[in-house]
């Protein structure tokens, strides 16, 4: 008897990569003025929601892999799409702090960049999306012996600094608790496609 096949179906792509930073980059984020967050997101800091307007050069790394994600991986017509930003801000975190599940509005990709992460500062934490069942139901989960791509509810990704982690907008995710004695600092974007969806008489323009 042949060996089964397994096909992940309809998998929630993830794009992962490393930059390389300098330390003007890094102190520009350093420098940025950030408020509580707390009420928000997460108990943490973060400033004012247009960043990357400002910042050109991080911008140009961050579109510069966002294209690679859209046009490259899930093949997007670059011709009829356009990448827009919408939103971006830092994101500081002291001892203690952390940020708890959400997703992103009126976004299609997000994204994170990690320019000062101290060791057991706090990995990317994702979660099966609550409204899309997979292999069981939401509320009948069996137990498994051990977690695998096929079966896993959450998966946690180890950051470092200069990771760039980019995802669909809807996908639940948190940020581990900050055990370090150090501040960590990030960068959070949401980037929608411009352009014609649809067609004949059901067309929409963004």
């Amino acid at each position: 008897m042949s060996e089964p096949q397994i096909v992940p179906l309809f998998s929630q792509p993830l794009y992962i990569n490393k930059t390389d930073l300098t330390d003007q980059m890094i102190q520009s984020v350093m420098d940025t003025p950030c408020q509580s967050d707390n009420g928000g997101y997460s108990n943490g800091w973060m400033s004012q929601t247009q960043w990357l307007t400002s910042q050109p050069e991080i911008r140009a790394v961050v579109e510069y892999n966002l294209s690679k994600y859209v046009y490259d991986v899930l093949q997007v017509d670059e011709t009829k799409h356009q990448l827009e930003h919408t939103s971006s801000w830092v994101n500081k975190h002291n001892h203690g702090d952390s940020g708890h599940g959400h997703a992103h509005n009126n976004a299609m990709f997000s994204g994170v960049m990690y320019f000062k992460v101290p060791p057991d500062s706090g990995d990317l934490t994702f979660f099966v999306p609550s409204m899309i069942p997979t292999w069981c139901t939401q509320t009948l989960y069996p137990e498994v012996k051990e977690y695998n791509i096929h079966n896993m509810r959450e998966s946690r990704i180890p950051v470092k600094d200069g990771m760039i982690v980019i995802f669909p907008a809807h996908l639940t995710h948190s940020i581990n608790i900050n055990n370090s004695n150090q501040e960590r600092y990030s960068m959070a974007f949401n980037y929608i496609l411009r352009g014609e969806y649809g067609y004949d008489d059901h067309r929409l323009v963004l």
